[in-house]
């Protein structure tokens, strides 16, 4: 018998970006200043396609619903 476990509740809404890549994700934009457009072709060259505007649309809500209590 399989029991499978509860899936995770999803870092940003009606997506399937999980909270370590959302960090790759920031970490390579901020930290080693990435421009999407690069983070794309790199996502592409290991045979997951991610466009830039998703990954800009990312990058916006995870800032908005997750750092805003920071900046605040």
């Amino acid at each position: 018998m399989i029991i499978k476990g509860k899936v995770p509740k999803s870092v940003l809404t009606k997506s399937y970006c999980s909270p370590e890549l959302l960090a790759h994700i920031f970490y390579e934009k901020y930290a080693k200043a990435v421009p999407l457009e690069r983070l794309s072709k790199d996502f592409k060259s290991m045979k997951a396609e991610i466009s830039t505007a998703t990954l800009a649309n990312w990058v916006i809500e995870a800032s908005e619903t997750h750092l805003k209590p920071i900046y605040q």
